[in-house]
Protein backbone atom coordinates (compact mmCIF):
# COMPACT_ATOMS: atom_id res chain seq x y z
CA UNK A 1 0.00 0.00 0.00
CA UNK A 2 1.46 3.47 -1.01
CA UNK A 3 2.34 5.92 2.06
CA UNK A 4 -0.58 8.56 0.32
CA UNK A 5 -3.19 5.50 0.86
CA UNK A 6 -2.13 4.96 4.25
CA UNK A 7 -2.31 8.37 4.83
CA UNK A 8 -5.98 8.35 3.57
CA UNK A 9 -7.41 5.41 5.38
CA UNK A 10 -5.38 6.39 8.59
CA UNK A 11 -7.57 10.11 8.17
CA UNK A 12 -11.11 8.15 7.50
CA UNK A 13 -10.32 6.28 10.48
CA UNK A 14 -9.60 9.19 12.85
CA UNK A 15 -12.24 10.91 10.90
CA UNK A 16 -14.62 8.37 12.00
CA UNK A 17 -13.49 8.04 14.82
CA UNK A 18 -14.07 11.63 16.30
CA UNK A 19 -17.30 11.82 14.50
CA UNK A 20 -18.37 8.60 17.15
CA UNK A 21 -17.15 10.50 20.13
CA UNK A 22 -18.82 14.30 19.02
CA UNK A 23 -22.17 12.01 18.70
CA UNK A 24 -21.45 10.54 22.18
CA UNK A 25 -20.56 14.01 23.49
CA UNK A 26 -23.91 15.38 21.50
CA UNK A 27 -26.48 12.91 23.11
CA UNK A 28 -25.25 13.56 26.44
CA UNK A 29 -25.50 17.06 26.39
CA UNK A 30 -28.62 16.64 24.60
CA UNK A 31 -30.25 14.26 27.33
CA UNK A 32 -28.84 16.49 30.05
CA UNK A 33 -30.57 20.00 28.00
CA UNK A 34 -34.17 17.85 27.79
CA UNK A 35 -33.70 17.21 31.51
CA UNK A 36 -32.90 20.48 32.78
CA UNK A 37 -35.76 21.69 31.02
CA UNK A 38 -38.16 19.08 32.52
CA UNK A 39 -36.64 20.22 36.07
CA UNK A 40 -37.33 23.92 34.81
CA UNK A 41 -40.87 23.37 33.78
CA UNK A 42 -41.70 21.50 37.26
CA UNK A 43 -39.88 24.20 39.26
CA UNK A 44 -42.15 26.62 37.34
CA UNK A 45 -45.62 24.22 38.19
CA UNK A 46 -44.50 23.13 41.59
CA UNK A 47 -43.81 27.47 42.72
CA UNK A 48 -46.91 28.58 40.88
CA UNK A 49 -48.94 25.62 42.38
CA UNK A 50 -50.15 24.01 38.59
CA UNK A 51 -51.52 21.02 37.90
CA UNK A 52 -49.04 18.83 36.08
CA UNK A 53 -51.89 18.91 33.07
CA UNK A 54 -50.65 21.99 31.86
CA UNK A 55 -48.27 20.20 29.52
CA UNK A 56 -51.10 19.16 27.94
CA UNK A 57 -53.34 22.33 27.87
CA UNK A 58 -53.86 23.68 24.14
CA UNK A 59 -52.65 27.40 25.17
CA UNK A 60 -49.85 26.49 26.72
CA UNK A 61 -48.56 24.17 24.25
CA UNK A 62 -49.11 26.65 21.61
CA UNK A 63 -47.05 29.25 23.48
CA UNK A 64 -44.43 26.91 24.01
CA UNK A 65 -44.57 26.17 20.22
CA UNK A 66 -44.65 29.89 19.27
CA UNK A 67 -41.50 29.93 21.30
CA UNK A 68 -39.44 27.00 20.19
CA UNK A 69 -41.22 24.70 17.47
CA UNK A 70 -38.89 22.33 17.97
CA UNK A 71 -39.19 21.42 21.52
CA UNK A 72 -40.72 18.45 23.17
CA UNK A 73 -42.88 18.96 26.08
CA UNK A 74 -42.87 16.14 28.26
CA UNK A 75 -45.99 13.74 28.99
CA UNK A 76 -47.66 13.81 32.51
CA UNK A 77 -46.32 10.28 33.07
CA UNK A 78 -42.48 11.99 32.78
CA UNK A 79 -43.36 14.75 34.85
CA UNK A 80 -44.71 12.44 37.86
CA UNK A 81 -41.90 10.72 37.21
CA UNK A 82 -39.49 14.04 37.79
CA UNK A 83 -41.86 15.09 40.70
CA UNK A 84 -41.10 12.09 42.19
CA UNK A 85 -37.44 11.84 41.57
CA UNK A 86 -37.21 15.76 42.94
CA UNK A 87 -39.24 14.47 45.84
CA UNK A 88 -37.04 11.59 47.08
CA UNK A 89 -33.60 13.80 46.34
CA UNK A 90 -35.37 16.43 48.58
CA UNK A 91 -36.79 13.83 51.26
CA UNK A 92 -33.00 12.26 51.51
CA UNK A 93 -31.27 15.45 52.05
CA UNK A 94 -33.95 16.88 54.31
CA UNK A 95 -33.69 13.71 56.72
CA UNK A 96 -29.62 14.04 56.68
CA UNK A 97 -30.13 17.30 57.99
CA UNK A 98 -32.51 16.34 60.31
CA UNK A 99 -29.93 13.52 61.54
CA UNK A 100 -27.49 16.37 62.20
CA UNK A 101 -29.51 18.97 64.37
CA UNK A 102 -29.23 17.98 68.45
CA UNK A 103 -33.18 19.73 69.11
CA UNK A 104 -36.22 20.25 66.93
CA UNK A 105 -39.62 22.45 67.92
CA UNK A 106 -42.49 20.67 65.92
CA UNK A 107 -45.29 23.12 64.87
CA UNK A 108 -48.93 21.91 64.00
CA UNK A 109 -51.86 23.78 62.49
CA UNK A 110 -55.51 22.73 62.08
CA UNK A 111 -56.92 23.97 59.42
CA UNK A 112 -59.85 22.92 56.69
CA UNK A 113 -60.71 23.61 52.95
CA UNK A 114 -64.23 22.71 53.57
CA UNK A 115 -66.71 22.34 56.89
CA UNK A 116 -66.34 18.67 56.22
CA UNK A 117 -62.62 18.69 55.39
CA UNK A 118 -59.80 18.86 58.53
CA UNK A 119 -56.03 18.53 57.88
CA UNK A 120 -53.02 19.11 60.25
CA UNK A 121 -49.74 20.80 58.83
CA UNK A 122 -46.73 19.93 60.87
CA UNK A 123 -43.47 21.99 60.60
CA UNK A 124 -40.28 21.71 61.96
CA UNK A 125 -37.54 24.29 63.33
CA UNK A 126 -34.46 24.29 64.28
CA UNK A 127 -30.76 25.94 64.57
CA UNK A 128 -28.37 24.40 62.91
CA UNK A 129 -24.66 23.96 63.47
CA UNK A 130 -24.09 27.39 61.40
CA UNK A 131 -26.33 29.30 63.83
CA UNK A 132 -28.87 29.42 61.56
CA UNK A 133 -32.83 28.77 61.90
CA UNK A 134 -34.16 26.08 59.78
CA UNK A 135 -37.88 25.78 58.93
CA UNK A 136 -39.20 22.60 56.74
CA UNK A 137 -42.91 21.36 56.42
CA UNK A 138 -42.93 17.75 57.23
CA UNK A 139 -46.51 16.54 56.90
CA UNK A 140 -49.79 17.85 55.87
CA UNK A 141 -52.25 14.75 56.68
CA UNK A 142 -56.05 14.46 56.58
CA UNK A 143 -57.62 13.81 60.11
CA UNK A 144 -60.68 12.27 58.40
CA UNK A 145 -62.97 14.98 60.42
CA UNK A 146 -61.61 13.35 63.66
CA UNK A 147 -59.67 16.57 65.44
CA UNK A 148 -59.75 14.61 69.30
CA UNK A 149 -56.60 15.33 71.41
CA UNK A 150 -55.75 11.59 71.20
CA UNK A 151 -55.66 11.70 67.60
CA UNK A 152 -53.92 14.73 67.01
CA UNK A 153 -51.53 13.44 69.76
CA UNK A 154 -51.28 9.99 67.35
CA UNK A 155 -50.86 11.79 64.22
CA UNK A 156 -47.77 14.00 66.02
CA UNK A 157 -45.99 10.67 66.79
CA UNK A 158 -46.34 9.18 63.72
CA UNK A 159 -44.79 12.12 61.80
CA UNK A 160 -41.83 12.33 64.87
CA UNK A 161 -41.35 8.63 64.18
CA UNK A 162 -41.51 8.71 60.68
CA UNK A 163 -38.71 11.49 60.53
CA UNK A 164 -36.63 9.64 63.74
CA UNK A 165 -36.78 13.23 65.48
CA UNK A 166 -39.08 12.10 68.25
CA UNK A 167 -35.85 11.94 70.84
CA UNK A 168 -35.05 15.29 69.87
CA UNK A 169 -38.59 17.08 69.80
CA UNK A 170 -39.08 18.79 73.75
CA UNK A 171 -42.02 20.89 72.20
CA UNK A 172 -44.56 21.63 70.14
CA UNK A 173 -46.05 24.87 69.53
CA UNK A 174 -50.07 24.98 68.47
CA UNK A 175 -51.89 27.23 66.49
CA UNK A 176 -55.42 27.18 68.81
CA UNK A 177 -56.14 24.02 69.15
CA UNK A 178 -57.31 24.11 72.69
CA UNK A 179 -58.37 20.68 73.18
CA UNK A 180 -54.47 20.17 73.66
CA UNK A 181 -54.29 22.51 76.09
CA UNK A 182 -54.79 20.17 79.08
CA UNK A 183 -53.26 16.73 77.16
CA UNK A 184 -49.95 15.73 78.88
CA UNK A 185 -47.32 14.42 76.41
CA UNK A 186 -43.97 13.79 76.25
CA UNK A 187 -43.52 16.78 74.68
CA UNK A 188 -44.65 20.62 76.03
CA UNK A 189 -47.77 22.35 73.97
CA UNK A 190 -47.01 26.36 73.85
CA UNK A 191 -50.14 27.84 72.37
CA UNK A 192 -48.74 30.03 69.06
CA UNK A 193 -47.83 33.83 69.40
CA UNK A 194 -49.26 34.70 66.60
CA UNK A 195 -52.65 32.87 67.39
CA UNK A 196 -52.90 34.60 70.79
CA UNK A 197 -52.07 37.97 69.43
CA UNK A 198 -55.21 37.26 66.68
CA UNK A 199 -57.34 36.50 70.25
CA UNK A 200 -56.04 39.47 71.53
CA UNK A 201 -56.95 41.84 68.49
CA UNK A 202 -60.17 39.79 67.95
CA UNK A 203 -61.29 41.75 71.84
CA UNK A 204 -59.53 44.81 71.21
CA UNK A 205 -61.57 45.74 67.96
CA UNK A 206 -64.92 45.11 69.97
CA UNK A 207 -64.24 48.99 71.14
CA UNK A 208 -66.18 51.09 68.82
CA UNK A 209 -63.43 53.91 68.33
CA UNK A 210 -60.46 51.69 67.39
CA UNK A 211 -63.65 49.63 64.99
CA UNK A 212 -64.59 53.43 63.78
CA UNK A 213 -60.79 53.86 62.84
CA UNK A 214 -60.24 50.73 61.22
CA UNK A 215 -63.46 51.44 58.76
CA UNK A 216 -62.33 54.78 58.28
CA UNK A 217 -58.65 53.23 56.92
CA UNK A 218 -60.61 50.27 55.05
CA UNK A 219 -62.45 52.99 53.06
CA UNK A 220 -59.29 55.05 52.37
CA UNK A 221 -57.82 52.30 50.50
CA UNK A 222 -60.85 50.94 49.10
CA UNK A 223 -61.14 54.66 47.38
CA UNK A 224 -57.67 55.01 46.31
CA UNK A 225 -58.23 51.14 44.50
CA UNK A 226 -61.37 51.46 42.87
CA UNK A 227 -60.99 55.40 41.53
CA UNK A 228 -57.79 55.35 39.21
CA UNK A 229 -57.60 58.66 38.65
CA UNK A 230 -57.03 59.44 42.62
CA UNK A 231 -54.11 56.44 42.30
CA UNK A 232 -52.17 58.13 39.40
CA UNK A 233 -52.75 61.21 41.35
CA UNK A 234 -51.31 59.92 44.22
CA UNK A 235 -48.27 57.76 42.15
CA UNK A 236 -47.43 61.51 40.95
CA UNK A 237 -47.19 63.31 44.31
CA UNK A 238 -45.20 60.67 45.17
CA UNK A 239 -42.68 60.63 43.00
CA UNK A 240 -42.89 64.74 43.41
CA UNK A 241 -41.89 64.36 46.80
CA UNK A 242 -39.51 61.50 46.47
CA UNK A 243 -41.63 59.21 48.33
CA UNK A 244 -41.72 55.42 48.25
CA UNK A 245 -44.52 53.59 46.46
CA UNK A 246 -45.70 51.24 48.14
CA UNK A 247 -48.18 48.87 47.51
CA UNK A 248 -51.94 49.88 49.56
CA UNK A 249 -53.50 46.62 51.01
CA UNK A 250 -57.19 46.51 51.18
CA UNK A 251 -58.63 44.29 54.41
CA UNK A 252 -61.47 44.36 56.07
CA UNK A 253 -61.08 41.19 58.34
CA UNK A 254 -60.19 40.10 62.09
CA UNK A 255 -56.79 39.62 61.66
CA UNK A 256 -53.86 41.06 63.03
CA UNK A 257 -51.48 40.04 60.82
CA UNK A 258 -53.14 41.64 57.68
CA UNK A 259 -54.27 44.82 59.79
CA UNK A 260 -50.93 45.48 60.65
CA UNK A 261 -49.47 45.75 57.18
CA UNK A 262 -52.43 47.81 56.13
CA UNK A 263 -52.03 50.31 58.63
CA UNK A 264 -48.28 50.55 58.24
CA UNK A 265 -48.42 51.11 54.44
CA UNK A 266 -51.31 53.86 55.51
CA UNK A 267 -49.15 55.62 57.54
CA UNK A 268 -46.28 55.28 55.21
CA UNK A 269 -48.43 56.95 52.16
CA UNK A 270 -50.12 59.00 54.88
CA UNK A 271 -48.25 62.81 53.47
CA UNK A 272 -49.59 61.83 49.63
CA UNK A 273 -52.56 61.07 50.45
CA UNK A 274 -53.90 63.55 52.36
CA UNK A 275 -52.73 65.96 49.38
CA UNK A 276 -54.88 63.72 47.02
CA UNK A 277 -57.95 64.19 49.22
CA UNK A 278 -57.87 67.83 49.28
CA UNK A 279 -57.72 67.92 45.96
CA UNK A 280 -60.87 65.40 45.26
CA UNK A 281 -62.60 66.69 48.43
CA UNK A 282 -62.77 64.31 50.36
CA UNK A 283 -61.55 65.21 53.12
CA UNK A 284 -63.51 62.69 55.59
CA UNK A 285 -61.11 60.09 54.67
CA UNK A 286 -57.87 61.82 56.11
CA UNK A 287 -56.36 60.65 59.08
CA UNK A 288 -56.36 63.35 61.35
CA UNK A 289 -53.52 63.23 65.04
CA UNK A 290 -56.61 61.27 67.27
CA UNK A 291 -56.70 58.56 64.17
CA UNK A 292 -53.09 57.53 64.10
CA UNK A 293 -52.91 58.02 67.33
CA UNK A 294 -55.29 54.84 67.81
CA UNK A 295 -53.62 53.41 64.82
Amino acid sequence: MTPARTLIRRRGRGERGTTRRDHLRRGTAGNQEILTTKRRLLKMIISTLQPLEITQDANFLGFVKALSPSQEIPTNSEMCSQLLSVYEDKEKELRSTLASADDIVLTCELWSSRAEDSYLTVGCHFVDNRGSLKSYVLKTTSLFGEESAAHIIHELSAVMEAWCVKGKVHCVVRAGMPQLKEVKAAWTHMPCFADTLNVVFKDLIKDEELSNVLRKCYNTVRFLKYDTEAEKSLRMIQNKMSLEQGELILYSGDRWLPWLNTLQSLIKQNRAMVMVFDERGKTDLILNESDKEKI
